[in-house]
Order: structure tokens, then C-alpha cells, then sequence
């Protein structure tokens, strides 16, 4: 008999040691399951927010360059950039080596849209900015005389110029 009573407690005490570490997966599990959701929607909320700024940018081509400008009526490179951001309430410096110097690094083989690009022209320091709008191409105000407008990242004048990309969002 206590034989018995010894194989019963012993095969219930199996049962709810199975029935606790179960239980610890699960939780584990949901709280695995809960921070990659947490992840996907911040994730999603980054592409809309991305989308949004390059969604923004587009809108502004064939507006004028204007030296200092931060509106439709005229945009200068490191303008274009603080007025779109500025639109959907993201703050962001008003020239382009503040922007260089505060921007979120990102890897230039990692740009996502609405990620800023920084080249420099014709100085050791970074002194041109535009906005990434996807498939190799940016936005950006480039100079007196011209307009807001598109160019590819690849084209052998800016590729030799880039210096890196960012992202305020």
C-alpha cells in the first residue's frame, strides 16, 4: 500500500511540475508573441510615418529653390526636409549639418522611405540634403535657377557625393 500511495504522489507531482513549466512556456510564449506584435506595429507605424514625409516631398516638386525657404513657395535643401517633417509634428534642425549631426544614423544599403540623404558638395562638410522616396531616388531643392525635383542616388554625380543617410521618425 504505501507503495501505492509513494507511485501515486510521485506521478502527481510529475503531472504538476509538466502542468507549471507548461504553463511558464505559454506565458513566455505570449510574451514573446506580445513584443513581436508590439514590434510589427511599430514597424507599420515607421513605413506610414516614412511614407508619409516622402509622400509629402513629392508633393512639393516643381516648387522653386529659394535660399532659406521652408514653404511651398520656396524651398532650400535643409527647408524641404524640416517642412515635411514639420507637417506630420516631427521636429527636426533647420540646416543640413544640424540635420547630419541629430539624424538617427542609417545605413545607406538601408534606407527606407522618408529616410534623409546627406552629400557633400563642393566642402569637407556635409552641405546638401534630400528626402529618400524609394526604388533609388530622392527629392531634394538643389539649387538657385532650379526646382524641387527627383535624382537617382546611383547617378555618378551624387553617388560620389553621398555620405550617408539619417531618419528622424
Amino acid at each position: 500500500m504505501n507503495k501505492n500511495i509513494l507511485t501515486i504522489l510521485i506521478i502527481a507531482t510529475g503531472l504538476l511540475l509538466q502542468t507549471a513549466c507548461s504553463h511558464t512556456a505559454n506565458q513566455s510564449s505570449h510574451q514573446s508573441s506580445a513584443k513581436t506584435i508590439e514590434k510589427q506595429i511599430s514597424n507599420t507605424s515607421q513605413n506610414k510615418t516614412g511614407h508619409d514625409i516622402a509622400s509629402l516631398a513629392k508633393l512639393q516638386m516643381g516648387k522653386p529653390y529659394r535660399y532659406g525657404g521652408a514653404s511651398p513657395k520656396g524651398f532650400d535643401c535643409s527647408g524641404l526636409v524640416y517642412y515635411t517633417h514639420k507637417q506630420l509634428g516631427i521636429q527636426t534642425p533647420r540646416t543640413s549639418k544640424q540635420q547630419f549631426k541629430t539624424a538617427q544614423p542609417v545605413n545607406t544599403n538601408q534606407l527606407k522611405l522618408g529616410d534623409i540623404v546627406f552629400f557633400k558638395l563642393a566642402s569637407t562638410k556635409v552641405s546638401h540634403v534630400g528626402i529618400y522616396i524609394g526604388e533609388g531616388q530622392f527629392i531634394h531643392a538643389p539649387k538657385s535657377g532650379k526646382h524641387v525635383s527627383a535624382n537617382f542616388l546611383n547617378d555618378p554625380f551624387w553617388k560620389t557625393r553621398l555620405v550617408g543617410g539619417g531618419r528622424f521618425y
